[in-house]
């Protein structure tokens, strides 16, 4: 039982990267709208329909950054920084930035990159606009990885992804391509095999494949990374040696290398990476 709750504060952390990872994209998709005077045009002046308009035709040719969004004055349309970030309710959705600094949340981490980097007056360190989103929670001491701890890391890994598999399918999260999975899963636990895992790795690595070439680019990995590593000191040093010619990606060869699947078992992962 230890285990399983391990686990499924893992499968929490990953889907609160996840989470992060969109809203941090869709920031760009915030919307003011203020007249020519300056003053802000408020729904009762703006009905909804107009106010969808005028976004998707000002906005639509402007692209800002994270932790940004698209603002409207008169008939042109620029981004500022967001105004307001939320406290999220749960402490695990702080992050720590690579300087080792605890944010509320990612929205505060990248509103504060914003201001400084249009030199904002509520710019408090300059500093953060070389930091990256390290992991997810509150900045802590994390102890290195050794070697006996880095060999018993892929089995916990293996363990886990059939974890998100399952829970990912219960929740009617899961791409219809990968329904499959969690039937060729279930069926190999059934049989007693103890390679049950290969559905949920393999799932993990097509579901990273976003180019459908069969290899992740490392920085593709980050939030995988960052949403484990408090909890998994070993994912990075471990995702480290996978890429085993060091070129930045990790192919599927690399991946079979580092979680033990066996020739059939790259054939099926590339099976399911290739479906549409």
């Amino acid at each position: 039982m230890m285990y399983k709750s391990c686990a499924a504060y893992t499968l929490f952390s990953i889907i609160v990267a996840a989470a992060s990872a969109v809203s941090a994209d869709d920031m760009n998709l915030h919307v003011s709208i203020v007249d020519p005077e300056g003053a802000l045009i408020t729904d009762n002046e703006l009905s909804a329909e107009k106010l969808v308009e005028a976004s998707v035709d000002l906005c639509a040719s402007v692209e800002c950054l994270s932790g940004e969004r698209c603002s409207i004055v008169g008939n042109e349309a620029f981004c500022e920084c967001i105004e307001h970030c939320e406290l999220p309710s749960d402490q695990r959705q702080k992050i720590c930035s690579s300087s080792n600094k605890t944010f509320d949340s990612e929205c505060h981490f990248l509103r504060q990159k914003c201001w400084c980097n249009k030199n904002d007056d509520k710019c408090i360190d300059p500093a953060v606009l070389n930091h990256k989103l390290d992991y997810y929670g509150s900045c802590r001491y994390i102890e290195q990885c050794s070697e006996e701890q880095k060999r018993m890391f892929p089995g916990r890994m293996k363990s886990w992804l059939d974890e998100v598999l399952h829970i990912l399918n219960e929740r009617k999260d899961l791409e219809p391509r990968f329904i499959d999975l969690v039937k060729l899963a279930d069926d190999m636990k059934r049989n007693a095999s103890e390679r049950f895992w290969l559905a949920g790795v393999t799932y993990e690595f097509c579901q990273l494949d976003k180019s459908h070439d069969l290899k992740i680019a490392k920085e593709e990995l980050r939030a995988l990374v960052s949403s484990i590593k408090s909890l998994e000191n070993c994912i990075q040093p471990f995702l480290d040696e996978c890429d085993a010619d060091n070129n930045g990606f990790i192919s599927d060869n690399e991946w079979a290398t580092c979680l033990d699947l066996s020739e059939s078992d790259v054939v099926v992962l590339r099976e399911y990476c290739k479906k549409n």
